[in-house]
């Protein structure tokens, strides 16, 4: 007599390996593109427009009108979305992404300012987002910036 719940799982086995197999493939072609950028220590240069966000910092991460201090922060709109291959653990692979926060020290903040609501091209080393501080996926610890005309 024929085990069809045995066949059944077998089945239900085969297909979940083609699957995992075609998820793979396909991700990995995404990452293949010799146009991906990469992540800290490679030095990237991207255009967009620099804006500013207001979103709620500590000690909550909610509601300002709750008594959560104002975090500020400048995110670039970028010109083109960009790829990310993938580094380890803390840098996964990106694919699509159109925005990318900036990371500044006080003095670059202050050089800057001016440039907020302009195109800019910014030069800089890429890392992920890895804290409640990270608004955007990819984030960029800026080197240097400049008015893109």
């Amino acid at each position: 007599m024929v085990n069809f719940l045995n066949i059944g799982r077998r089945v239900n086995l085969i297909l979940a390996g083609a699957l995992l197999f075609c998820f793979l493939v396909l991700n990995q072609a995404a990452f293949a593109s010799e146009s991906c950028l990469e992540y800290e220590p490679k030095t990237v240069e991207l255009t967009g427009n620099l804006i500013r966000e207001i979103h709620p910092g500590p000690p909550n991460y909610e509601d300002i009108s709750k008594g959560d201090r104002k975090e500020s922060i400048w995110v670039m709109l970028l010109d083109e979305a960009i790829c990310v291959h993938p580094l380890d653990d803390l840098n996964p692979g990106e694919v699509d992404q159109k925005e990318v926060q900036l990371v500044l020290n006080r003095e670059k903040y202050k050089k800057y300012k001016e440039l907020v609501n302009r195109k800019v091209k910014v030069k800089g080393t890429m890392f992920h987002s890895f804290s409640g501080h990270h608004y955007r996926k990819l984030l960029i610890s800026v080197v240097n910036m400049e008015r893109n005309a």
